[in-house]
Parts: C-alpha cells; structure tokens; sequence
C-alpha cells in the first residue's frame, strides 16, 4: 500500500469535519471523507469530443474541484490526493487496461518547489505506474524564440526505460485550454502510438 492511500481518519481530509459520528461501512465506502464530499466524488466516466478527439473524464472542473487541486498543489496538503483519482480508480483501470500509461508534465522548476509531481503521486497511490516520458520546455530556453516557435517546441519526448504500447493512455489532471494535452498528443503520434486522452477534471467550456 503507498504512504498516501486513504485509510481511516478522525476527520474527512476535505473538509476537516468529525468522522466520529458518522455511519461507515467498509464494504461500500471509504472512511476518510464525510458522506457529503464522498458522494460528490462518486463520478463515473464521461467522455467529449475536444478537437476531433475523444477525451474522458470524470468532473467538470468547478469551484470545489479547483480548491480542493489547489491546496493539494499549492499548497502541498499531500494527504488529499486521496481525493482525486483515487475514488474513480476502478473506472481509471477500465479506461487503461494492458495499456501504457503516459502523463503530461508539469514544468520541472514547479515540480523542484514543490518537492513532488502532483499528477504521478495521484496515479501511484492507485496502483498506477506512469511513464513520466514528456518534459514541459522551460521558459528560460524559448526566451529568445517567438510565440509560435515557443508553441512548436513546449514539450519534448524521451525514449522510455521500457517500451510503450502501441496504444497509450495520456493522463492529465485539469483540462483548461487544451494545449498541453494536445501538443503531447502529437508528440506521442509523431512516435507512432494510439492515443486515448483521461483527465480528472474538464472546463465547463469544452462541455456546452
């Protein structure tokens, strides 16, 4: 089991209520959130189409979503990344299967602040071995480079340890824009690769 899997607590770690008095049982739930925030991350998974696309999630990406990555990002509450992919593991799995799991980077100097890569830890704490192949361009090498030679170059790819699936499984936390999640998506074409795009939280934009 990792350090970070959800066990039991006193308190629900979202939003510090007492556990003490509420009904728990362990066949059907997981006692370390309060009924209320629990049943809120009960999400099965959805899927849209995002520029010719095929991309499946499991929340649209809202006020409570954002504080609750937010504090867990930001604000290191590492305990909370129990909160995230951790209750829609077994609809994770699903998506995945014998497939490569590939994860779109966060950007190493954020990463280095940090002291963890909030994506990767999520995705251990489920069973779940990424391959952390793509590095984000730092932006002290595209300084000199104009905004359309910065767009072409914003990630790299690497060869992995071990060999990729034909088809790959590129996970990302939040999907505002899109572009990030794009670019790695051709850059894992250009390799030759089939892919399928997860995110855990999607902008209502790319919803209507």
């Amino acid at each position: 089991m990792h350090q970070y899997t959800p066990k039991r607590q006193c308190h629900c770690l979202w939003c510090l209520v007492s556990l003490e008095k509420q009904d728990f049982s362990l066949l059907i739930r997981h006692d370390y959130l309060c009924l209320e925030h629990e049943e809120f991350l009960k999400s099965k998974t959805k899927k849209v189409i995002m520029k010719g696309r095929e991309i499946n999630y499991f929340f649209e990406y809202d006020h409570k979503i954002a504080s609750l990555y937010f504090r867990y990002k930001e604000h290191k509450d590492i305990p909370l990344c129990g909160c995230l992919f951790y209750p829609q593991r077994k609809h994770l799995k699903s998506i995945i299967q014998s497939r490569s799991v590939v994860i779109v980077p966060s950007s190493l100097s954020k990463t280095k602040s940090r002291g963890f890569h909030p994506l990767k830890l999520s995705l251990e704490i489920c069973g779940i071995k990424p391959h952390d192949i793509l590095k984000k361009v730092e932006d002290s090498d595209q300084k000199n480079k104009d905004k359309s030679q910065r767009e072409l170059t914003q990630f790299e790819i690497t060869l992995p340890k071990t060999p990729l699936t034909h088809e790959v499984v590129l996970v990302d936390d939040v999907l505002t824009t899109g572009n990030s999640l794009m670019r790695c998506w051709d850059l894992l074409e250009s390799q030759g690769h089939r892919v399928i795009g997860c995110v855990l939280a999607i902008n209502s934009s790319w919803l209507v």
